[in-house]
């Protein structure tokens, strides 16, 4: 007979590890994500260690994924040590990129990098992607003119910081999605002003996915999907038995039994007795 436990982790006298759930995963994604916009990660090691998250079945090993890039509470941050407001770092004060061209060719701008009050982007028969989700702003209010010819932007902006964003689109048209988030008052606004002519840029809130974070995200939601049916189909089949009278209830209704009768059995007759029947009549 096997000693070995169906427990994951569990030995003689020792407490077996405790099973990942979905939302775990989810907060190491986005911890490996930060790390590489810090600069603790390349981009291959975060594809390999999200696909390692994803398909953790514990919490130990999700903790070893991170371990090596997370700061120890412990560490005192200096006083000069800049403010983090929503999902953005604010640092008040001169410098930062003011400008991003991309003229028949593209331009990424992401990862851990300062913009200044005013920036514009400029597209002309090209496009730029800037992620907005580490930057590092100089002002309260940052003004982001996206200017677009024969091209196009994509534009990411963090959670929890306010945006505000006008276009006008002649012979193309612009792509807005920040969702319904209330973000509190008294945070830093980020204002987009979109133009395009004959191009279109868009805006959303978020990080933009991995191919694995999208396949994950693709089969997570087939799951649940295929769960909501089978929990219709139970709730529906336990509502019409509930509507059907007593009798109707296959549990209710009487069983059927075939009794097989005997045969008939064929008594045979004594051959006289008709004949003294007919003697006693006879004599009467």
């Amino acid at each position: 007979m096997s000693d070995e436990s169906p427990v994951r982790g569990e030995t003689s006298g020792q407490r077996p590890d405790l099973r990942a759930s979905d939302a775990e995963r989810e907060q190491t994604a986005e911890t490996l994500r930060q790390a590489m916009g810090e600069g603790r990660l390349t981009v291959e090691e975060l594809e390999d260690r999200l696909r390692a998250a994803y398909s953790a079945p514990t919490v130990r090993e999700l903790e070893l994924l991170v371990a090596d890039v997370t700061v120890p509470e412990r560490v005192i941050r200096p006083a000069t040590s800049p403010a983090r407001a929503g999902g953005v770092t604010l640092r008040e004060g001169p410098g930062g990129e003011r400008w991003v061209v991309s003229i028949m060719s593209g331009h990424d701008r992401s990862g851990r990098w300062r913009i200044g009050s005013r920036c514009t982007v400029l597209n002309i028969m090209g496009g730029s992607e800037i992620d907005l989700n580490d930057v590092e702003l100089s002002d309260r209010v940052t003004q982001l003119n996206v200017y677009s010819f024969w091209g196009g932007g994509e534009i990411r902006v963090p959670e929890g910081v306010a945006v505000e964003v006008s276009n006008i689109a002649i012979m193309g048209g612009n792509d807005v999605k920040l969702g319904d988030e209330v973000v509190p008052p008294g945070g830093p606004v980020i204002r987009i002003r979109l133009v395009s002519i004959m191009a279109g840029s868009s805006v959303q809130r978020g990080r933009k996915l991995s191919k694995a974070e999208r396949r994950r995200q693709k089969e997570l939601q087939e799951r649940q999907d295929r769960l909501l049916v089978e929990n219709e189909l139970v709730a529906a089949e336990g509502e019409e038995q509930g509507h059907q009278a007593p009798g109707d209830r296959p549990a209710d209704r009487p069983q059927e039994r075939h009794v097989e009768l005997p045969e008939a059995q064929h008594v045979d007759q004594d051959p006289g007795e008709h004949d003294r029947v007919d003697d006693d009549r006879g004599q009467r």
